[in-house]
């Protein structure tokens, strides 16, 4: 209780005699005593997955992989790196880990091309008003195929088993942009197989060769651009699956594998989960369950339909 001199008048004069006694006040009416409020947890601060260098409460374990730098190029990666990519020079974020897949389309590069004839075994084969051109991409891996004539948008894969088109002939339409055409069949047999990545009609077509493709469910995949007078094709794939994984390069006799890759979030303490969120404004929300850390999904779209551009933390 605080005190404080009390001062009296004595005949005239001030006289220091004590202390103000403690005063009592009456209240009337209801008093409401008010309860001390529940302390909420601290905000976790977000990772953001623009920036150009990653957050340390996340790990990227995996292969050297593709990806799309701000030039637009498709870039490989060192091991164990997830890089920013972009998408029309803009950044994007990171695309989802991958699982391990198989390049079974030979010929990256787009060095094996002939037109046909019998007893040609090139990767490439092209009829004689293709007008083909070939020249390396600006990161020297993922070649550029040239055909002098625009229009050619069709794709399909062709079983030199059966004879027929397993993925049926259709036009699968093109942009001025790079864009992947993706086609999905089944092979029964094994059996030599034709990705048509290119084709007008039966007369006017540019195709690779599978050897021997194993019984199985597989997709087919290329990236394509349309010039004012040309059509552009690089990173011809075939895999198993139904969904197209960052584009493998393979030389005229490779078929290259690529192992699983693992994206690792940590806990820093205090958090229940994260919340992942991607391109398409979609998210995706995962518990701790008393774990120290978290493995984000493996990719359910194809490669660079969407991207993982921010984790939050839940509390």
């Amino acid at each position: 209780m605080l005190t404080s001199p009390q001062i009296l008048i004595v005949a005239g004069t001030s006289v220091t005699t004590g202390f103000i006694p403690a005063q009592r006040v009456e209240v009337t009416g209801g008093i409401t005593a008010s309860s001390a409020s529940t302390p909420q947890p601290p905000q976790i601060r977000t990772i953001n997955l623009l920036s150009p260098t990653l957050d340390s409460r996340v790990s990227y374990k995996g292969p050297a992989h593709t990806y799309v730098n701000q030039n637009g190029n498709l870039i490989t990666s060192q091991e164990n790196e997830w890089p920013l990519e972009y998408q029309n020079g803009v950044a994007v974020g990171r695309h989802e880990p991958e699982p391990a897949s198989q390049n079974f389309m030979s010929d990256s590069a787009f060095s094996s091309v002939s037109e046909t004839q019998e007893g040609q075994n090139t990767v490439w084969i092209m009829s004689q008003s293709a007008g083909v051109t070939v020249s390396p991409s600006d990161d020297g891996s993922f070649f550029a195929l040239s055909l002098e004539k625009p229009g050619w948008t069709r794709t399909g894969v062709f079983s030199e088993g059966t004879n027929t088109f397993i993925a049926a002939d259709q036009d699968s339409g093109i942009s001025t942009d790079w864009t992947s055409a993706i086609r999905t069949f089944s092979n029964g047999s094994v059996a030599r197989i034709r990705w048509y990545i290119a084709r007008s009609d039966s007369n006017s077509y540019f195709y690779g060769r599978c050897p021997d493709l194993p019984i199985g469910n597989y997709v087919a995949s290329v990236w394509r651009e349309e010039g004012d007078t040309n059509q552009f094709a690089r990173a011809a794939q075939v895999e198993l699956g139904t969904i197209p994984t960052s584009p493998i390069f393979n030389d005229a006799t490779s078929q290259n594998t690529r192992n699983a890759s693992t994206v690792i979030v940590t806990n820093p303490g205090g958090a229940t989960g994260i919340t992942i969120r991607y391109t398409d404004s979609t998210t995706r929300t995962i518990l701790f369950s008393g774990a120290q850390s978290i493995n984000l999904p493996l990719a359910s779209q194809a490669w660079s339909a969407r991207y993982i551009s921010e984790i939050s933390y839940t509390t």
